[in-house]
């Protein structure tokens, strides 16, 4: 049912539409993206058109009915999880080279310790 390798775009990034849009919205743009980038419409740029019409009519195809839209909601926050759990455990491990990026790229803006002032006797004129 859900294939979706779009570099990281959901299908509502896809169709460009939120969430919560109700069944006539997401036929609507749907049927408005497609348009736009049939491949007959592009002949000059067929491929580019074809891969982008594609993956509007497999957004097209998950998120058309209210229930499809909320199976893909779940499956989106499932993946959501997943990663918020990678991250976590990857968190917990010891860093492998500590500071050296931080030291490395904020060492640069290390303010220089001004040398220490020298107590000069005043002089008084007379």
């Amino acid at each position: 049912m859900t294939k979706q390798h779009h570099n990281n775009k959901t299908y509502y990034d896809i169709l460009k539409i939120l969430p919560d849009t109700n069944d006539q919205e997401v036929r609507d743009a749907y049927l408005t993206l497609a348009r736009i980038y049939h491949p007959d419409k592009n002949r000059n740029k067929h491929n580019i058109a074809s891969t982008r019409f594609k993956m509007i009519g497999e957004a097209y195809s998950n998120l058309q009915t209210e229930s499809k839209r909320q199976h893909y909601n779940r499956i989106l926050r499932l993946k959501n999880a997943h990663k918020t759990h990678i991250k976590a455990e990857n968190d917990n491990q010891k860093p492998r080279n500590k500071n050296r990026l931080w030291d490395q790229l904020f060492g640069l803006f290390t303010p220089v310790k001004p040398a220490p002032h020298s107590q000069q006797p005043s002089s008084n004129r007379s």
